[in-house]
C-alpha cells in the first residue's frame, strides 16, 4: 500500500482535539490518550478494510477522514443548530450521516465525479484545509500549556501543608467520617426568599436526629472546583493567585489538591480506609480510594465519556430508544438518564457502606440538586426534549422560572434520600459516626458566569451545612460556620489534634 495522505488521520482526530481546546486546563491530558489511540487504530482499520475492497487509496482515505469526521462530531453539529431543537434532532443528524455513507459506497460517484486525477489533484488541499481547521484549537491549547507552564513549581498540597502547623490525629476508638456534598444545595432562607420554598421540614427531620444545622453557613468559593478542595485541605486558597496568576484558567494543580488532601492524609496516617462513590466529576472521582464504588461494567474517564457523547452514539442516549438503559449499564455516556442512575448509586452505595468494618473516611460528591433536574418532587424521572445540558447559571438551557420551579422538586426528592440515607448510615454503624452534609456552593438561578455584579451572591454563596456529631459535642459549631473550618472543628473534637481556633478563618472573604 502507499503511502496514506495525512490528511485523514488530522480529520479523524480533530473533534478530539476540539473537544480538548474546550478546557485543556481542567482535563489530564493522559485521560484523553486511549481516545486518540482507538480512534487511530479505527482510522487505520476502516482503510485497510476500504482498501482491500477497491484498491484504491485516495478513495479509502477520503471516505474514511470524512465519514470519521461527520459521525465523530454530530454532537458539535447539533449544538451549532441556532434554533432550540428536540433530542431527536441528533439522531436525525446520524441518519443524514448514513446517508451520506450509502452516497460514498456507490460506484457512480466515483466513477463519474470523484475520479482517480481528481483525487489525487485534491490531497494536497485536502492536507490543507484539515491543517487549517486545528490551527484554532492547538492554538487555544497551546496558549493555556505555556501560560501554565510553571503554575505548579511546588505541588500545591505542600504548599497548603506549609501553611498549617503540624498536626497528627489520635484517638481511642474514633468515629467514621462520612463528608457528603450534595452539589448546588442552598440555604433555607435563600430557598425561602428566593425560591419561595420552605425547606424547614427537612431541617427539622435532621435536627431530631440530631444534626446541628449552621443556619448562617456560606460557602467560601462559588466553584466546585476550588469549594471541595479548600474544605478538604482546611484552608483558603489565596496562593493560587501568586503561583498562577488571578486570571488562570488552567485548573490542574487542583488535582493534587483534590486527591492528596489533608484530611484524607491525616485520617489515612491514623489508619483509616478511604471509600468513596465514582463521581460525573472527575476532580471528585477518587479512582484511588481503597473502596472505590463504580455502577457500569466499564470504566471509562470524564473525557472519553463526553467525547463519546458528542459521536454518532450520543445520539441513542438523548433520545432515551428502548435499549438505550442497556447501553448505559455497559457505557454511561452523558444523558439524563445516566444522571438519575449516579445519583440513585450513589445513596445506596452510601447507605451500604457501614457494613465495611474498618475505620473509614467516606467522601461523597452528589451533583444534586445541582441541573440537570432529572426528577420531580417523588423521584419519578422529568422527561425533556432537549438535548443532554448539564449546566448550571446562565449555561442552563431553560429560563429562571423553570429552573427555580425544577430545582425545587429535584430538592424535595433529595431530601427523602438524604434522610433514608442517614437513617441507614446511623442504624448499620457499630460506632455513631461523624456526618457533615454540606452543599459545595448555593443554586445558581441568577448567578452570570462572567460578571459579580449581576450575580446574586446571597443564592450562590449560602449552603446547606450540616452536621452530626457523635455525643452532641457541637460545642465548637456556631451559625456562620464555612466549609473551611468543618474538619478543623471534627479534628479538634474526636481526633485530639490542634487546628487552631476555627473561628479566626471566618475573617475572610467567601471567594478566597
Amino acid at each position: 500500500m502507499k503511502k496514506i495522505p495525512l490528511y485523514v488521520f488530522l480529520l479523524t482526530l480533530n473533534p478530539i482535539i476540539t473537544l480538548y481546546a474546550q478546557l485543556p486546563g481542567g482535563i489530564p491530558f493522559q485521560t484523553t490518550m486511549r481516545v486518540f489511540f482507538f480512534q487511530l487504530l479505527a482510522t487505520v482499520l476502516f482503510v485497510t478494510s476500504i482498501y482491500g475492497k477497491t484498491k484504491n487509496l485516495e478513495r479509502s482515505c477520503l471516505t474514511t477522514g470524512l465519514l470519521f469526521f461527520y459521525f465523530s462530531s454530530t454532537g458539535y453539529f447539533l449544538r451549532l443548530i441556532p434554533i432550540p431543537v428536540t433530542s431527536w434532532a441528533h439522531l436525525l443528524l446520524v441518519f443524514i450521516g448514513v446517508s451520506i455513507s450509502v452516497v460514498f459506497a456507490h460506484p457512480l460517484l466515483w466513477g463519474k465525479y470523484l475520479t482517480q486525477p481528481f483525487l489525487r489533484m485534491a490531497s494536497p488541499y485536502m492536507n490543507m484545509i484539515a491543517l487549517v481547521s486545528l490551527l484554532v484549537p492547538l492554538y487555544q491549547i497551546s496558549r493555556v500549556i505555556f501560560k501554565g507552564i510553571d503554575d505548579a513549581r511546588t505541588p500545591w498540597s505542600e504548599i497548603i501543608r506549609a501553611e498549617m502547623p503540624p498536626q497528627s490525629l489520635s484517638a481511642e476508638n474514633p468515629p467514621d467520617v462520612y463528608y457528603i456534598i450534595l452539589d448546588g444545595y442552598t440555604r433555607a432562607d435563600v430557598l425561602k426568599d428566593v425560591f419561595r420554598y420552605d425547606n424547614s421540614p427537612f431541617l427539622n427531620e435532621l435536627s431530631k436526629r440530631g444534626f446541628y444545622v449552621a443556619e448562617q453557613s456560606r460557602s467560601n468559593y462559588i466553584r466546585t472546583a476550588v469549594s471541595i478542595p479548600s474544605s478538604l485541605n482546611m484552608n483558603y486558597l489565596n496562593f493560587t493567585e501568586e503561583q498562577a496568576g488571578w486570571d488562570s484558567t488552567n485548573y490542574l494543580p487542583l488535582y493534587d489538591l483534590f486527591q492528596n488532601n489533608q484530611t484524607r492524609l491525616l485520617l489515612e496516617e491514623m489508619g483509616f480506609i478511604t471509600a468513596t462513590v465514582a463521581s460525573d466529576y472527575a476532580f471528585t472521582d477518587w479512582q484511588d480510594a481503597d473502596i472505590y464504588r463504580y455502577p457500569n461494567a466499564v470504566k471509562v474517564s470524564e473525557f472519553e465519556r463526553v467525547y463519546m457523547s458528542i459521536t454518532a452514539l450520543g445520539a441513542f442516549y438523548d433520545t432515551e430508544l428502548p435499549f438505550t438503559d442497556q447501553l448505559r449499564s455497559i457505557l454511561p455516556l452523558p444523558s439524563y438518564g445516566t444522571r438519575r442512575e449516579r445519583i440513585e448509586y450513589a445513596f445506596e452505595q452510601l447507605s451500604g457502606l457501614p457494613l465495611v468494618e474498618e475505620h473509614k473516611f467516606v467522601f461523597v460528591h452528589i451533583i444534586a440538586p445541582h441541573p440537570p433536574f432529572v426528577f420531580n418532587a417523588e423521584g419519578d424521572p422529568v422527561t425533556t426534549n432537549r438535548p443532554y445540558a448539564p449546566g448550571d447559571a446562565e449555561d442552563f438551557a431553560g429560563d429562571v422560572s423553570e429552573y427555580q420551579s425544577q430545582y425545587i422538586e429535584q430538592l424535595q426528592y433529595v431530601n427523602q434520600k438524604v434522610i433514608k440515607t442517614i437513617d441507614s448510615i446511623l442504624t448499620s454503624s457499630k460506632t455513631p459516626p461523624v456526618i457533615i452534609i454540606q452543599g459545595d456552593h448555593g443554586s445558581g438561578s441568577l448567578l452570570s458566569p462572567t460578571s459579580l455584579e449581576d450575580s446574586c451572591l446571597f443564592e450562590r454563596t449560602s449552603i446547606l451545612n450540616a452536621y452530626y456529631m457523635p455525643g452532641g459535642k457541637t460545642e465548637l459549631l456556631y451559625p456562620s460556620i464555612t466549609p473551611v473550618n468543618s474538619f478543623r472543628v471534627v479534628f479538634d473534637t474526636y481526633f485530639g489534634a490542634n487546628c487552631s481556633d476555627p473561628k479566626k478563618l471566618n475573617t475572610k472573604e467567601a471567594f478566597g
